[in-house]
């Protein structure tokens, strides 16, 4: 069964509300075939971990944020592409369109 939870993550000084997902079933769908929302792919462990935005209606700015909360890689996607992050992340963060943010910066989860 499907676990989500809704929420707010706060990246830099801009704050989204987002839904978050802990299942493989979630992480595996991600945005495809959805309109334009915030998404948090919350993972167990720390690793690199590929995305791809099939099926996906909308450009979006992916965030790969490490354990302690900060940007270790990010990028910006068209739909029908494939990335596979430099460095490992414990959460992948979905956002619609294109948002100024670099290596290093803090994300919050709430």
């Amino acid at each position: 069964m499907e676990r989500h939870r809704y929420g707010m993550v706060c990246v830099g000084k801009r704050v989204f509300h987002c839904k978050y997902t802990h299942s493989v079933f979630g992480h595996t769908l991600g945005l495809m075939l959805s309109s334009p929302r915030v998404l948090v792919l919350c993972f167990r462990t720390t690793r690199r971990r590929a995305i791809h935005t099939w099926f996906m209606r909308f450009p979006l700015t992916v965030l790969f944020v490490d354990h302690l909360g900060q940007i270790v890689d990010q990028v910006y996607r068209k739909p029908w592409s494939i990335y596979t992050p430099n460095r490992p992340a414990q959460y992948i963060v979905e956002i619609p369109g294109r948002i100024a943010t670099k290596r290093g910066d803090r994300v919050t989860f709430k």
